[in-house]
Formats: C-alpha cells, structure tokens, sequence
C-alpha cells in the first residue's frame, strides 16, 4: 500500500524529469503513475454504478479493415457486429452493462476534415454532457503523458476536469501495451475486469 501524496508528487516529477533528464523512460514512469492511481481509486470506482460510468476507447485498436465510419459528435460508429473485433466486443459488453456512455474516440488531428474534435476536446466534451461520476480509458502512454497529465485537476477524490467547480470524477485507466497508438493492442482481460468491477 502506498501513500496518496505519491501519486501528485509523480505527476509533479514527471515533465521536469522527462525535459532534463536524456534516458528517461518515460513509459515505464507513466505505467507506474497509472498503476499507483488505480490502486489508490480501485475502492471507490467499484462503488460507481454502471450507469454513472463513461467509457473512452481508442480508435487505433480498431482491426485494420474495420467498416465502420467516423461520425464526428459520436467518434468511431460501430454500427455492425464485426467478426474477430475486440473492440465492438469491449463497446458492447459496457453498453449491455449498463453504462452511461461508450465512445470510441477518433483522432482530431487525423481526422479534422471530418470535423472531428481534437481527442481531447471530444472526452472533455462528453465528460460534461455525460455528467458521469466515474470514467474509464484505455490509452497510450503518450497521450497520457502529452495531453492529460495535470496536477492542477487532481484530488484524493478524484479527477476535476476543466473547471474546479464541478463535482471529481473517479478515474481508472488502462494503458495500451506500445507507448504510441501505432499498431498498438491492449490487455483486452485487464479491460474486461475494469468495465465490469463492482
């Protein structure tokens, strides 16, 4: 067990530590922040109800011939039963579940002609649509690292995104097993379990 001040003073560490430091590894530092979060939040996001639960998924664990088409205020729409797609396996299993929402979220930037919001943009987004009490993601640890990591929006309650005013979100993440999305897979059993604690 580990003491909550551990988890801000790595997110504290982090960008000093990666700009000054040539052999940081990064991923590695990020997996253990990730680990320590989960642990620290595990209790209390079990105690969540699916209903007040969002899902964010990435796009890049999509199969490579995946049919399915962007709709840029939803994401990456699966509107069939794909054979073999882990993905629409995962989608469906938390939609069955119960959960508040589920999206599969598209790059911004691969995709702006779309008229797809950045990443981040869109999880903001739907985080104050949704209103949800807890959220779930599965990302890269670069992603994490680049767009997400702030101290400013933490608590030993949980996560204050955008504005301080709104109420904390309990957070559980889930990192892809490469450190950027490019032909990336996840712990698809890790997933699984996450979604469906209780």
């Amino acid at each position: 067990m580990f003491h909550w001040l551990t988890v801000p003073l790595r997110l504290l560490l982090y960008h000093p530590l990666a700009r000054l430091w040539p052999g940081f590894d990064r991923d590695r530092y990020i997996r253990n922040l990730v680990r320590e979060s989960n642990s620290w939040f595990a209790g209390r996001f079990r105690r969540v109800p699916y209903g007040e639960r969002l899902l964010f998924l990435p796009y890049c664990l999509r199969p490579r011939h995946c049919p399915a088409i962007i709709i840029p205020d939803r994401g990456l729409d699966c509107g069939t039963e794909c054979p073999d797609c882990r993905l629409g396996e995962v989608k469906r299993e938390a939609e069955t579940l119960g959960y508040r929402a589920v999206y599969v979220v598209v790059s911004g930037r691969l995709h702006q002609d779309s008229g797809v919001l950045r990443s981040r943009d869109f999880i903001m987004e739907k985080i104050r649509q949704h209103s949800p009490a807890a959220i779930l993601v599965a990302v890269c640890s670069m992603d994490l690292g680049r767009k997400y990591l702030s101290l400013a929006n933490l608590s030993p309650r949980g996560l204050f995104p955008g504005e301080r005013k709104r109420r904390s979100l309990v957070p559980q993440g889930v990192l892809l097993l490469a450190p950027n999305c490019r032909g990336s897979q996840v712990d698809w059993d890790e997933l699984f379990m996450l979604i469906r604690s209780r």
